[in-house]
């Protein structure tokens, strides 16, 4: 499907890593990211830390028995501080089955995208040419099916995305894309701004969409605005 316009996403949320939706293993999806300059020395600099043996050094007392590309990138991230800083967007494209080299050879014998499937940890199942992992597909048939032709808006990631099982990670920071459009798709019209607040005395996480909302982060289900005039506390 159509990759989603940055323009659609409110000027505030340009400066984040934004990554699909899904297939993070155990770590952060590695498929496909949008993000800013200054953060992609972090990102990109595996290979570096790799020859120059700081991989090593960070890892090696962590004990852990195998590292995914998906786990080193959410280490790196939380490393770094710029973990925060991760936004998701919905799934359009999945991996093609395919044998690129022998260190890890797929069973290539499946007769359709139904019969692929998992054969452990590491190995699968899939019709060449097909999904790679029938799930990933499965989301972004969803995603593609329900947004067709129409040009992505607000509404249509909350219609075609979120609204199907996002109400209960909304106070979470990764889905504040999903935050907006529920915004937009109940009537909201007015600026589209969040800003983190949080109650000292009893330690109530907020979310502010322009001073002239204010939502519970754990309440966000309930959101239900009939005009720009709407407020809920």
């Amino acid at each position: 499907g159509d990759h989603l316009p940055m323009h659609i996403i409110p000027e505030g949320e340009r400066k984040n890593i934004w990554v699909v939706d899904g297939e993070d293993n155990g770590g952060l999806n590695d498929r496909h990211w949008v993000m800013p300059r200054h953060i992609a020395a972090t990102m990109l600099n595996s290979w570096d830390r790799l020859m120059d043996g700081s991989l090593a050094d960070f890892f090696g007392d962590l004990a852990l028995p195998q590292l995914s590309t998906e786990a080193f990138f959410a280490y790196n991230l939380a490393r770094s501080g710029e973990n925060r800083l991760v936004r998701r967007l919905p799934p359009l494209a999945f991996v093609m089955c395919s044998n690129f080299h022998s260190r890890k050879n797929n069973d290539l014998s499946a007769r359709t995208w139904e019969d692929s499937a998992r054969l452990g940890n590491v190995n699968v199942r899939c019709q060449p040419g097909g999904p790679k992992y029938r799930h990933e597909f499965e989301h972004a048939r969803v995603v593609a099916s329900c947004k067709q032709d129409w040009p992505w808006t607000l509404s249509l990631v909350w219609n075609c995305w979120c609204s199907d099982n996002k109400d209960d990670v909304l106070h979470y920071m990764e889905y504040r894309l999903c935050i907006f459009a529920k915004a937009v798709a109940s009537g909201w019209d007015g600026p589209l701004k969040i800003v983190d607040w949080v109650d000292e005395t009893d330690g109530v996480q907020a979310i502010i969409i322009d001073p002239l909302v204010y939502i519970n982060a754990w309440w966000l289900h309930f959101f239900d605005a009939t005009s720009s005039e709407s407020s809920l506390g």
